[in-house]
């Protein structure tokens, strides 16, 4: 008895258009191609392939071939089946056809993913201190802003106030004494001298000016004080007002109420002729004198200013006036 032997299938023949890409195991399929317009202009008008497209490539299942587009590979796994292979083994090696096919390219997208995430970190953390460093100079800015506000504030204020002492002294003031009048007008008693030398030299003088600025009125006065801090004065003497800067004409006032003081105890001896002779008014006569001829120190000129601003403040004056 003979064995019966089954002949191998035969693999079809494949007509292949390598300007469109087409494949066929049908000669007629082939030949219809041929006549198509597609054909025909692909023909007439070659592709560049120096032309830079994106390329993807499409990859058979049974065979591992490879095509540029998925029409292509399309056809060919029509014709293509498991019979076409003679080995398994034989096909290179592109890892085993199931889920474990992706791991290699799962490892590679996750290695990538996590390399975008990392470099997504570090632009935002470069953001945070981008933002961070805008921050602290929107305070500087702010801080700088409020600065130049409150001076520009002062200065307004500074400027209203400036206003209103011209104001007030050029206009409600103007009718005041000059500085040389008022001194020369002053009028110095016993009682002062006796003043004088109870209390001291400083206070005997800031004693006789008081009075003597007291008896005017406020509008008539030729020294006015704008800053009782500062001991600033505005003094009025040759028919003007000026700002005191080293208090020149204050300072002459003093050493002239002295001198004033001086002249006056002649007239206290002539009150008292025998004077000399008398233990009790000799004594009298020398501690008068201690009082009215100290010499004049830098603190003996700032007590008296001291203690005669408050009664010349200027803001006062204003604020009674409204």
């Amino acid at each position: 008895m003979e064995m019966i032997t089954k002949k191998p299938k035969k693999t079809p023949k494949i007509y292949t258009c390598h300007i469109c890409d087409f494949l066929s195991s049908n000669k007629k399929d082939f030949k219809k191609h041929i006549l198509t317009r597609k054909h025909t202009n692909n023909v007439k008008n070659p592709k560049n392939d120096n032309k830079k497209t994106p390329f993807v490539e499409y990859q058979c299942i049974y065979c591992c071939k490879k095509y540029k587009h998925r029409s292509g590979l399309s056809r060919h796994q029509k014709i293509c089946n498991i019979d076409t292979i003679n080995s398994v083994d034989s096909l290179p090696f592109y890892g085993n056809f199931n889920d474990n096919t992706k791991k290699p390219q799962n490892e590679m997208s996750d290695a990538k993913d996590l390399k975008i995430k990392e470099l997504e970190l570090e632009l935002l953390k470069k953001d945070r201190e981008l933002l961070r460093d805008k921050l602290k100079n929107k305070d500087e800015i702010i801080d700088i802003l409020k600065t130049k506000g409150n001076g520009n504030t002062n200065n307004f204020n500074n400027c209203n106030n400036k206003i209103t002492l011209n104001v007030y002294l050029n206009e409600h003031c103007k009718n005041a004494m000059n500085l040389t009048d008022f001194v020369n007008q002053i009028q110095i008693s016993l009682e002062d001298l006796e003043y004088s030398k109870q209390n001291g030299f400083a206070k005997g003088i800031t004693n006789i000016l008081s009075k003597q600025l007291k008896d005017l009125n406020p509008t008539e006065r030729p020294i006015h004080c704008s800053d009782v801090k500062r001991l600033q004065f505005y003094v009025k003497d040759e028919g003007k007002w000026e700002r005191e800067g080293a208090n020149e004409k204050i300072d002459k006032t003093i050493q002239n109420v002295q001198r004033r003081q001086l002249k006056k105890l002649q007239d206290w001896e002539d009150v008292h002729p025998g004077w000399k002779n008398s233990e009790i008014l000799l004594k009298e006569w020398q501690y008068m004198c201690m009082g009215i001829t100290n010499e004049i120190k830098g603190t003996d000129k700032k007590s008296i200013k001291k203690n005669l601003s408050g009664k010349l403040n200027l803001k006062n004056e204003i604020k009674n006036l409204n």
